[in-house]
């Protein structure tokens, strides 16, 4: 029997979001349809523009399109709770991908938020990136820490968060960079061979995690070091394990899931068998001979990422953007995605999740890689299916009618 207490704990959290929030009348939606359209089409967020007043103004249709979606999608699954269709599962999950649209775009219909401001208890979205962005302008001035606290008056800690997050800001908030997948299109088709060559030429200590990323599709956070406990109580340490086939030579895959909050989302593990002519693929096969054919693959995951972000820079200096650890993951969902018998099922399972929704925020570029395969997937749970045909169509801004609920 399906526990039905996370469903309602979605269904909570999305009454919650359009609580006091009045519903917006034909006129107005079809303009907020309008510039969300526009914005996905562009693959951006109102948060990736630098004009504020574009950012606050995109901002509000973004936020009044998807809260005006949820509060439909909220109707539609309060009628299949009273006719009791097993639906509900599939469509409560649904809600949960509108509310993923409204991170950092949420209504303030009571104009807390305001108040929060004031008192200092607060800071929007735009201020966290206009923040981030002048103290990376600085640095690259070499401006000291101290004159850049004098500056622009704030404490030395918030600088270094800053810098440790990549300047990505508190909770992630984007400097208007542009999204991995719209950088991954325009990355040369061989960005991961001159990454890893300088890898290679670097003598990095990386070197096998970088490779491991590009093969395996990983997490940076899969790679860190810690105790991971499965649901029969075994006990194993974090990483990826990588063992040696002979014929055809190929590699199996174990990787023990990052982001699954103690087994409740994601996959806690999952399991492949990898197949390409790439010199990563090469670079593991030769470790492995010298291993005895079998390795496990562990790195300090924010060394890690700010190694890639390094050897980007040095790599291709005149790239507006830098290359992270997470393009490895878009670039290998990619080349997932275009595989011969890999339905959104299987690509979930290899990626780690376990909802077939998710793998929308990863990249569909169109890439290749000489002889990639994938085989022999498999994951610790069954992919729930979330999109809908339905879901699917509001998610592009392509529903039937945006004013309508389901029959």
């Amino acid at each position: 029997m399906i526990d039905k207490r996370p469903y309602f704990d979605i269904v909570k959290h999305a009454r919650s979001l359009i609580k006091n929030v009045k519903p917006i009348n034909k006129e107005v939606m079809a303009k907020h349809d309008k510039i969300v359209t526009r914005l996905r089409k562009a693959e951006k967020l109102p948060i990736d523009y630098t004009c504020k007043n574009t950012y606050y103004s995109y901002r509000s249709a973004w936020s009044g399109y998807f809260t005006e979606m949820l509060r439909l999608q909220l109707k539609y699954c309060d009628r299949l709770a009273k006719e009791n269709n097993p639906d509900w599962f599939s469509e409560v999950d649904g809600l949960q991908l509108l509310i993923a649209q409204l991170k950092d775009c949420e209504a303030d219909p009571d104009k807390k938020n305001a108040e929060r401001t004031q008192s200092g208890e607060y800071q929007s979205p735009w201020s966290k990136k206009t923040e981030a962005a002048r103290i990376k302008k600085l640095l690259d001035i070499n401006t000291p820490l101290e004159a850049i606290s004098v500056k622009i008056n704030l404490p030395i800690s918030t600088i270094n968060r800053h810098i440790e997050c990549g300047f990505l800001g508190v909770e992630g908030i984007n400097l208007g960079v542009k999204s991995k997948k719209i950088l991954l299109k325009k990355l040369p088709g061989d960005w991961t061979d001159r990454m890893f060559e300088h890898a290679l030429s670097s003598e990095s200590i990386y070197a096998t995690a970088i490779a491991t990323m590009a093969v395996t599709g990983c997490r940076p956070e899969e790679l860190q070091v810690k105790k991971i406990t499965l649901a029969d109580g075994a006990v194993f340490d974090n990483g990826v394990w990588l063992t040696l086939n002979s014929d055809p030579l190929s590699i199996d895959v174990l990787i023990l899931g990052a982001k699954t909050k103690d087994g409740k989302q994601g996959q806690v593990f999952r399991k492949f068998t990898a197949q390409c002519d790439s010199p990563e693929f090469n670079y593991l096969v030769i470790k492995l001979v010298v291993n005895g054919g079998s390795m496990h693959v562990t790195a300090n995951a924010g060394s890690l990422k700010t190694t890639v972000r390094k050897f980007s820079q040095q790599v291709f200096p005149v790239l507006d953007e830098t290359i992270s650890s997470y393009c490895y993951r878009h670039r290998f969902s990619a080349l997932v995605k275009k595989s011969e018998g890999f339905d959104r099922e299987k690509v979930a399972m290899v990626l780690g999740h376990d909802n077939d929704g998710t793998q929308a925020k990863y990249s569909a570029a169109n890439i290749s890689a000489s002889g990639f395969k994938i085989t022999k997937v498999e994951a610790e749970k069954a992919i729930r299916p979330v999109t809908t045909a339905r879901i699917e169509r509001l998610l592009a801004g392509q529903q039937e009618s945006s004013f309508s609920v389901r029959p």
